[in-house]
Parts: structure tokens; C-alpha cells; sequence
């Protein structure tokens, strides 16, 4: 069936940066939101969607996690692998995704390119199958109509973004140590600060959890009710309570709250907890032996709360003055952090492997004592996307390249049912085979590995071995397979989807540490590719030779104001700022010196003493040059300019200090809610000077300011 002639569900997404009301540091936003907003599908439709690469300074490229893409592995989302990056030049700057989920659950899109998810570029995909709930209706496990603020999608928050702390852990002064988030958010919202309305008469609820972490495990529970489980990684299960369900990084689950379970239980209270348990014995530097404090964010080195708390509040309740604490449950909880005891509710037996894979994985450092992943003694860092300027995807160089690589598989000569293989080049697997992966984890730490492409039956775990002989005709199906610490896993998967898949451990710090490998499945039959895949959008061919905006960083962050006296200037900052200023003129009007760039600088007030917050803006719109759009060459008027940012204790304020900047300079003016907890410096890697800012009520403002020129490769 040709998607062309199918009824498209049509999406698009703007990624761009923004600052959210209550967030101290820039994110990476889709459709000005973080999750970005839910893609809703009904099972057989095809999605067409649009991406909008707005950001400033990078490209991008979005996964859409544990869709297997049969018939469209272009649209993946790997960039290296499966597509070229998508530009971020304007008119170049939009890459269109087509595909058809050919199951119904919950998935999630993410950016599969450097920190970038990390930063924001996240949120859920639900493909719905109208028959499902009848289903569990049948099992006992009824649920109402779904509301999608139950979606609720975890994630490690860092007080600067994520991008700027991999140079760290890159480097031989991390050790190897993964940084330590500074918080927990769920749905972007920190704990304590989430409050979500429900009916303790009405219907059961379906609540769909995504950990789209960067680093954490969690435990999520509600108080003084049993999670009954009906979902893992859109494997639909026979319903199951639990105490708590576990999730690593990437993983899902869906789960049936039922309130009338504890009606007399709840009858006099207003409001539930629902608590995500981070597993800090994850973090190296974890001290489960000290006191309270067991450990500290990399960036604001202050102690970190290991449980994220959020609030159920009862309609008609007076909350939250009438709450008593629920009982205690005493249910069993998995041996597994697979939860390898849930049955599929459609039974799929996994036929006998035709090919075995060892797969070891270890951390070492290098040659240069940065601390690698290394899996069959090699790691990513190592193959040709890292050591050469790669333009052309892998897949793209089996579908319109001259490779005539055969379709049998890279095994051992001495024994050829054995794979073998590691990340310096991909490995290939001829189609319609069983492989079995045994991963060997050599590292103290629990490691949850995705393949894409495909799902996979978990065959068993050092932590739930009997589950090889308890489950074999009906082993759980997932996407995400979590790995104990110094431990081990089988997985089998059915190679029936011809592309160049990805499969990596799912923290990005470890993906760019080089825990990735690729498999190529049937390579004849990707050549083939017009009679087994679906048409590759025109603007993907285009992407790998768009122009592409790059970015030299010749600034950083000025604060103006004196930190002691918030009515003054710093005079020493205002005279760089100055300084710097006329030194970006005189090298703009050289060429050669520095022809395509762009330049940011920010400058940001954050005061309670409004008279300083006039004097800076005054000061900024008469003394400081600022680029004309006249000078520059090469240059459209509408990438050059100078944001202002304003926000205020009254509207008074806010337009006094419009009036300083509209009409004097090449000025955008926006007005944003003023928020206490916007702190100083936190979006910009090159702070200058911190002014403190802690719970004040009062003024702030920041612009920023840059020229574009385009690089063409």
C-alpha cells in the first residue's frame, strides 16, 4: 500500500529556543512548549510531519522512538544513519517525515542529535487503536475516555544546558562521571509545583508514563492505590498490580488508576501524591552512607531531592486543607526492573535463533584519558561518522551508492551461527532471521539499550534468570531493555525490515561517549528500495546539501549593573560590552577576516531597583553600537537585529522601557510574565559576572543581539 494514496494525519513542529515562564535557563521548545504537543493518531493512518528548524545555532534531527518504520527507515530520525541533519538556514530549514505506525501504544519523537532532548526537544506520540479498551473492558480493566494531561513524561532538568556540560564529561577531568541533574521535572514542571484534577467518582483513569530522562531510573507509585499495568513499551499486558512500577531511560508503561479500589479508604481525604523515586545509586558519585545530602547537581553544586512530588487533587474537595494520609499497600513488586513477570495479552512465541551475538560493553579511557564505551572492544567515536566529514547516510549509500555488499551475515569463520562484529563499521544481517543478542555489561551501572527498527522478545537477566524456562512461549516484547550493573541480558529479535538500524544505550552522555553500534538488515534489498519502500520525500534528498548557518562564539554574557549597588553600572562591564561591541563592527566590515559567522551576545539585567533597570536600558540604547543592518554584507535585514526581553512588576515599567528601545535601535520588543525564579546567567555558557537573585520581586530585562552570514558546504 502507497502512502501517497492514503489519507495523510498532518503535524508540524516548530523546534526553536525559548525562555518558559519559571525556568532559569533557555530551552529547546516545539510549538513553544516543553513536552512539545502530543501527536495523536489512530492506528493505520499515516502521519505527515513537518519539522521547522528554528534554532539559532544548530541543526537538528527528531527519533520517533520505538515506531519499527517499516517500509520508510528514511524517516528514523538518526542523522549519520538513516537522514542528513535538517538546516537551520532559513528556506532550508524544513524536513518532512512519512511514516505509518503499525501499532497502537505509546511512543515518544525526541532530537536523536547531540544533548538536544536533553534541552527540551521531547514529547509523546500515542497511536490509538479504537478496539483497545473494549479489550481491557473484557480483562476486568476498565478505563474511561483518555485525556491527554495524563500523559505525564519524566526528564532530568540541569540549571545550564545539557550541551554545555558534555565538553565536561568529555573531558579527563569528569573521571568519567556523568553530570548529576540539578532537579527532576515531570512534564516540565518541577516537584511540589504539579497539580493535576480528578473525578474520585468518576471513571478509571489510564495515566501513559515516558521516561524521557537523561541519565535517571525511577520508581513511580501513587499513594494508597495499586498501579494496575496494562502497557510496557506499547506491548499491551495482562492487568497486573503493582506497588510500583520501575522505568529506565526511554522506557513507557501505562497503567489503570481506579479510585472506587479504595473508596473507603480515600472517602475523607482531598488530594494523592504521585511520586517519582529517582534511583540515585545510579550516580558514581552517590554517597548512600552520608546523611540526608546524598548527592549534589554538577552545576549548582547544591543537594539534589531524589523524589519528585506531584499532586492528584479530588474535584469537589476542599483542598488541600482536608487530606489524610492513605494506608499503606502491601503489594509485590518485580524482581525485574524489566517487570518480566507481565504477559503480552497476545501470545508471540520466539522461534529458535539462527544467529548468536556477544556483545560486550566496558568504560576505559583513551589514548587522550577520556573516559570512552567501548562495546567488542571498540567504540563509536571510532567509526566513519566521527573520523570523516560524512555527508551522505549510511542508508542513502546502500540505496543510491554502488555498494554490492552481500547479504550474508558478518559471522566467525570457525563458527558461522556466531555474529561478529563492533562499531567501527556496520554489521550486516541477511533478512527473515532470528538473531540473539547476549549483552555482556562489564560496568557498575544499569544501562537501558534501545534497537531501532525492531522490537525484541527479552529472553531473561542475571537479576531474573528463570524467566528463559518460565516464559518461553510467551516472552515480553519490549523496545528498551534495561541491563543490570555487572550483569547481563538476552534479547532475540526477527530481522524483517530491511534499513540501517541504530541500536545504542538510551543516556545520551554514553551515546556520545560511543556506546552505539548500527546494523544494516538485507542490504539487496535496500538497493532495491523502490519496490519494498515508500517514496522518499523530496526535501530529505535536499537536506544533505542545504546551506547550512554556522556559528563561531566571539561573546558571551555582560551584566551591567554593579552587584552591590543595582542602581550603578558596573562601570568595567559596560565599557567592555562597549568595547566589544565596536571590535564585532570593525571585523564585520572585514571579510576576510572572519567572513561567515554569527554572533549572540547577551546582555542581562535582573534587578529589584527599577531606577537601575531604566539607567542600563538608557545606557544600552545610546552608548553601545550596535550592528546596522546597512553594514552588514550578505546579510537579509530580518536575521540581523536586537531582541529585548522585558518583563515587569507592573505594565507601567514595561512600557517605559519599550519607549528606550523602539525607534532607536533594530529592535524586536517582547513583553514576558516576570518571574522570581529567572536567575542571571544560567542560559549563557560564558558568564562574565552573576548578579544574585534569589526570590527577588521586582524588574528584569535581557537582549540579545547577533548577525548572520551563511556558509555554503
Amino acid at each position: 500500500m502507497i502512502y501517497s494514496r492514503q489519507i495523510f494525519e498532518d503535524f508540524i513542529l516548530i523546534i526553536e529556543h525559548n525562555i518558559i515562564a519559571g525556568k532559569s535557563k533557555e530551552q529547546i521548545t516545539v510549538n513553544g512548549t516543553v513536552p512539545g504537543p502530543l501527536i495523536n493518531v489512530t492506528l493505520g493512518r499515516t502521519i505527515r510531519l513537518t519539522i521547522v528548524n528554528d534554532l539559532y545555532d544548530t541543526h537538528t534531527a527528531v527519533h520517533f522512538h520505538g515506531l519499527t518504520q517499516l517500509g520508510t527507515p528514511f524517516s528514523d530520525g538518526v542523522p549519520f544513519v538513516s537522514q542528513c541533519l535538517i538546516s537551520n538556514s532559513p528556506g532550508n530549514n524544513t524536513f518532512t517525515y512519512l511514516f505509518t505506525p503499525e501499532k497502537a501504544g505509546t511512543y515518544w519523537y525526541h532530537a536523536h542529535h547531540r544533548m538536544q532532548y536533553s534541552d527540551g526537544l521531547y514529547g509523546p506520540l500515542v497511536v490509538f487503536d479504537p478496539a483497545e479498551r473494549s479489550i481491557f473492558e473484557s480483562l476486568g480493566s476498565p478505563y474511561g475516555s483518555e485525556d491527554p494531561q495524563w500523559i505525564l513524561m519524566f526528564s532530568d532538568w540541569y540549571d545550564v544546558p545539557a550541551e554545555h556540560l558534555m565538553n565536561d564529561y568529555l573531558s579527563p577531568a569528569s573521571g568519567g562521571d556523568e553530570p548529576v541533574p540539578d532537579a527532576f521535572t515531570v512534564n516540565n514542571q518541577f516537584s511540589n509545583k504539579f497539580v493535576i484534577e480528578a473525578d474520585p467518582y468518576g471513571d478509571p483513569l489510564r495515566v501513559r508514563i515516558i521516561n524521557a530522562g537523561t541519565f535517571s531510573m525511577v520508581k513511580i507509585s501513587v499513594d494508597g492505590l495499586p498501579l494496575q499495568l496494562i502497557e510496557l513499551d506499547t506491548t499491551q499486558v495482562q492487568p497486573l498490580d503493582l506497588q510500583y512500577i520501575e522505568l529506565n531511560v526511554a522506557q513507557r508503561c501505562s497503567f489503570v488508576l481506579d479510585f472506587s479500589r479504595m473508596a473507603s479508604a480515600l472517602a475523607n481525604t482531598s488530594s494523592l501524591s504521585i511520586r517519582f523515586s529517582v534511583l540515585g545509586e545510579m550516580y558514581p558519585t552517590y554517597n548512600q552512607s552520608a546523611p540526608n545530602n546524598n548527592l549534589y547537581g554538577t552545576y549548582s553544586g547544591n543537594p539534589v531531592e531524589l523524589e519528585w512530588i506531584g499532586t492528584i487533587k479530588f474535584k469537589g474537595r476542599n483542598y488541600p486543607a482536608d487530606y489524610t494520609e492513605p494506608p499503606s499497600l502491601n503489594l509485590p513488586s518485580s524482581p525485574d526492573s524489566n517487570i518480566l513477570e507481565a504477559r503480552a495479552l497476545r501470545a508471540s512465541r520466539a522461534p529458535q535463533p539462527d544467529y548468536y551475538f556477544q556483545f560486550v560493553v566496558q568504560f576505559h579511557s583513551d589514548e587522550n584519558d577520556v573516559n570512552r564505551a567501548y562495546i567488542n572492544g571498540y567504540s563509536y567515536v571510532d567509526s566513519r561518522p566521527f573520523t570523516s566529514a560524512q555527508t551522505v547516510p549510511t542508508l542513502f549509500h546502500y540505496m543510491y551508492g554502488n555498494d554490492n555488499t552481500s547479504d550474508y551475515a558478518s559471522v566467525d569463520k570457525a563458527n558461522k551461527k556466531n555474529i561478529v562484529g563492533d562499531p567501527r563499521s556496520p554489521v550486516i544481517l541477511p533478512y527473515g532471521k532470528c538473531v540473539e543478542m547476549f549483552i555482556n555489561n562489564t560496568d557498575g551501572g544499569e544501562h537501558p539499550f534501545h534497537l531501532h527498527g525492531h522490537v525484541f522478545w527479552i529472553i531473561g537477566t542475571n537479576t531474573f534468570p528463570n524467566a528463559a524456562t518460565l516464559y518461553k512461549n510467551n516472552y515480553l516484547v519490549r523496545d528498551v531493555v534495561s541491563v543490570p550493573g555487572n550483569g547481563w541480558a538476552r534479547i532475540r529479535f526477527r530481522t524483517i525490515n530491511p534499513g540501517v538500524w541504530m541500536f545504542h544505550c538510551h543516556i545520551p552522555w554514553h551515546q556520545a561517549a560511543g556506546f552505539v553500534i548500527n546494523f544494516v538488515v538485507a542490504p539487496s534489498k535496500i538497493r532495491n528500495y523502490t519496490a519494498i519502500f515508500e517514496p522518499v520525500p523530496h526535501n530529505q534528498i535536499a537536506a544533505c546539501s542545504a546551506p547550512v548557518k554556522r556559528i563561531i562564539k566571539l561573546g558571551g554574557y555582560f551584566n551591567i549593573l554593579n552587584p552591590v549597588n543595582q542602581s550603578q553600572f558596573d562601570v568595567e562591564q559596560a565599557q567592555s560590552l562597549a568595547a566589544f561591541m565596536m571590535a564585532v563592527n570593525e571585523i564585520n566590515q572585514n571579510e576576510t577576516i572572519l567572513p561567515n559567522f554569527e554572533l549572540r551576545v547577551a546582555v542581562r539585567v535582573s534587578t529589584p531597583d527599577f531606577s537601575g533597570a531604566i539607567n542600563a536600558a538608557e545606557y544600552l540604547a545610546t552608548t553601545v553600537t550596535f550592528p546596522s543592518s546597512d553594514a552588514l554584507k550578505y546579510v537579509s535585514q530580518d536575521s540581523t537585529g536586537v531582541d529585548v526581553v522585558v518583563g515587569a512588576g507592573n505594565d507601567i515599567e514595561t512600557v517605559a522601557i519599550n519607549q528606550i528601545f523602539t525607534g532607536r535601535k533594530i529592535v524586536q520588543v517582547h513583553t514576558v510574565a516576570h518571574d522570581s525564579q529567572l536567575g542571571v546567567g544560567a542560559s549563557f555558557p560564558y558568564k562574565i559576572a552573576t548578579v544574585p537573585t534569589n526570590d527577588f520581586q521586582g524588574f528584569y530585562f535581557f537582549l540579545s543581539f547577533y548577525l548572520t552570514k551563511f556558509y555554503l558546504f
